[in-house]
């Protein structure tokens, strides 16, 4: 992993300390890190771009983060890592869209008047651990208009399959047991890839980067030969 420049994008209502077990291991191997940070929790927004002074440039996405990926990012990735994604947030058959929307819907909601119950209910839902969601209770608030917003831009929005043509190589990290982006996404996200692979962890959910930082590293190790274009 020596050599690589790497920047991590985070989604909806979490912020950059999704990524905090990989700076260690990245640190050992000599690379650069970058976090961009949407500032729900009053963190100064950030969207880095790539300096140019590593052999391989990896764009790595977490859900909604993947729609929030510039086209400059896009293009200057040698890989893009997709890691719980979805090209649409309500994809799949009847059923399950349906009940998607409904789900979303209800949050929006809710939102307005218990806006903490709706995050703590999401962190579970995701399979974040206990002492993840008790680092949030010590945040001095959040932003309920832009969370509100960006529930609504995941509930309308449809990744462009253009922008997937942009980066050197793509792979799709998935948890089996994520039943936020449930496995199906991954499979429509490759249709649209001129170039790319699924690679599934048995017992992973939605918060595969922080509960399985070793497996995404592992992976995005093994993929990272990927030659510069």
């Amino acid at each position: 992993m020596s050599d690589l420049e790497l920047i991590f994008l985070h989604g909806w209502a979490l912020n950059a300390s999704t990524w905090s077990q990989f700076h260690p291991v990245v640190a050992a191997f000599g690379s650069s890190l970058f976090t961009g940070e949407r500032g729900y929790f009053f963190d100064a927004p950030k969207s880095p771009s790539f300096t140019g002074g590593a052999s391989k440039n990896v764009l790595v996405t977490h859900s909604l983060g993947l729609h929030m990926a510039s086209e400059e990012q896009l293009k200057q990735a040698d890989l893009l890592v997709i890691i719980g994604g979805f090209m649409h947030f309500h994809d799949g058959d009847e059923r399950q869209a349906k009940i998607s929307r409904i789900i979303v819907r209800k949050m929006l909601q809710k939102l307005q008047q218990e806006p903490e119950r709706v995050l703590e209910d999401f962190y579970v839902n995701c399979g974040f651990p206990a002492k993840f969601l008790s680092s949030f209770k010590h945040l001095h608030g959040f932003d309920q208009e832009l969370l509100k917003n960006d529930l609504e831009l995941l509930n309308e929005s449809s990744l462009d399959p253009e922008k997937l043509a942009l980066p050197g190589e793509v792979i799709i990290l998935q948890g089996n047991m994520d039943t936020i982006a449930p496995p199906h996404h991954a499979e429509r996200i490759l249709k649209n890839c001129r170039s790319g692979k699924i690679l599934i962890h048995p017992y992973g959910n939605h918060a595969l980067p922080y509960e399985h930082p070793e497996w995404c590293l592992e992976q995005i190790n093994r993929e990272s030969v990927v030659k510069r274009r």
